[in-house]
């Protein structure tokens, strides 16, 4: 249900779409729902919430101002809602769905098989390349990885630099990044960022509850790469970075906007 205030006092919107996600709640717990929204899912899972929250709430929406998009990276791609979201704006769009969890990576293949244009990764985005530990986290959607001593082969994951990853793939800018890797991200930013600076729109979900500072470092890398030149909002939990045009640069600069 969807609440808000005006002068008249507090009304309720949605009625219908909150209807909706009580049902397919009902449904999921009670009888298993193996898919939604055009996806495969697993019952008694997070992927219902996940899946809702990409195609019901939307969002990634707003990452999506721009009309003309060549390559998506999508870093945390679990079960390739995200990633099935972009193919179905820009279906021209070569998009990359890195994910690290066996389990996740398995059914982002089945999901994105009628997107050509996804380019399924199992790797962990990382600072530097080296083998990671994996950790299942509070569920699903909430798998994390460490650089913790003495990994046991059965999650062990490799763990590449986007320099790399960059190279493998033979992409020299990015239009779109989706972030959101469960506290990895202050691992990735502390590290040589010089990629960021091909980097066009950037929606990112920070984890400083689990490891503090993936915030500022983020944005002292941002500040460094964006040349302090972008806008920002927030939109639920996703702060959205858009790099702002070279024309509006000088614009601003000569007092013109």
């Amino acid at each position: 249900m969807k609440w808000y205030k005006t002068e008249t006092g507090v009304h309720l919107l949605g009625v219908c779409r909150g209807l909706k996600r009580v049902v397919l709640r009902a449904i999921y717990n009670g009888f298993g729902l193996t898919h939604a929204y055009g996806l495969t899912i697993r019952p008694h899972t997070t992927d219902l919430w996940t899946v809702m929250e990409t195609f019901e709430r939307q969002i990634y929406l707003p990452l999506c101002s721009h009309p003309a998009v060549e390559v998506i990276v999508d870093l945390g791609a679990n079960i390739g809602d995200a990633a099935v979201f972009f193919a179905q704006r820009y279906p021209r769009a070569k998009i990359l769905a890195v994910e690290c969890d066996e389990a996740n990576y398995q059914l982002l293949l089945t999901n994105i098989k009628p997107y050509p244009n996804v380019i399924p990764v199992k790797a962990a985005i990382w600072g530097e390349t080296k083998k990671l530990s994996l950790d299942a986290g509070s569920g699903e959607n909430a798998v994390f990885v460490s650089d913790q001593e003495g990994v046991s082969p059965s999650k062990a994951v490799d763990g590449v630099t986007m320099e790399t990853l960059m190279k493998a793939q033979h992409i020299e800018t990015i239009d779109i990044l989706k972030v959101d890797i469960e506290g990895a991200e202050k691992n990735l930013f502390e590290h040589d960022c010089s990629w960021l600076a091909t980097v066009q729109t950037i929606g990112i979900e920070f984890h400083d509850w689990r490891i503090k500072g993936c915030t500022t470092v983020f944005f002292a890398a941002l500040s460094k790469y964006f040349n302090g030149l972008f806008t920002l909002s927030r939109h639920g939990e996703t702060v959205v970075v858009n790099r702002l045009p070279s024309l509006e640069i000088n614009m601003r600069l000569e007092g013109g906007v």
